[in-house]
């Protein structure tokens, strides 16, 4: 049986991104960018994404829209 290792990476504003289209830029500049919405989609598109509590809190994911970390919910944005 083969088994899956997911990594979690929990991102800080000064992480930056490794891929996509805001590859090379940090958190902080995404969210300076006003583009929070791209922030919540990573959150719940990549299973091995997750950001610091204060981040959460800024781009409107507390209580009820948190989501079990490693692991995705796309339909959540």
């Amino acid at each position: 049986m083969e088994s899956k290792i997911v990594s979690l990476r929990t991102l800080t504003r000064k992480s930056l991104l490794w891929f996509g289209k805001y590859q090379g830029l940090s958190i902080q500049q995404i969210i300076d960018l006003r583009n929070q919405t791209y922030l919540r989609w990573l959150y719940y598109n990549y299973e091995g994404i997750t950001f610091i509590e204060d981040i959460l809190k800024q781009i409107t994911i507390e209580g009820e829209r948190e989501i079990q970390k490693p692991g995705k919910h796309p339909k959540c944005i």
